[in-house]
């Protein structure tokens, strides 16, 4: 079963994500390219993910279901990495140094409410 998530970037950014499943994470790449700076998602999917790694998906929106596009985690990688926003330092450091390391650790990610 694939498990829908969402994860929260910085108290104003949302990414949704599920779990295939092998229990590996795949992130909505319009949330992601929005966080990166990237105006038009589908050109930077085209010029810096890989096709083996981008997969389309129905998801719950506020107006039902539609298809949109997922990445895995190479290609979320190779996103961040071509980024020229600032607040792709903060992502990326989120991602790799939060996120990534809790879900190998615990098998999921769950959002931390600090009051």
């Amino acid at each position: 079963m694939q498990t829908q998530s969402v994860f929260q970037f910085n108290q104003s950014s949302n990414v949704r994500t599920f779990a295939d499943e092998k229990g590996e994470y795949w992130f909505l790449a319009n949330d992601v390219c929005s966080i990166l700076g990237y105006s038009n998602p589908r050109d930077a999917i085209s010029k810096h993910c890989k096709n083996k790694g981008v997969a389309k998906r129905d998801t719950p929106t506020q107006s039902g279901k539609q298809e949109m596009t997922y990445i895995n985690e190479p290609n979320l990688y190779r996103l961040i990495i071509k980024s020229r926003k600032p607040e792709a330092a903060a992502f990326e450091e989120w991602v790799m140094e939060e996120v990534l390391p809790t879900i190998r650790k615990t098998g999921s990610y769950i959002i931390n409410n600090k009051l």
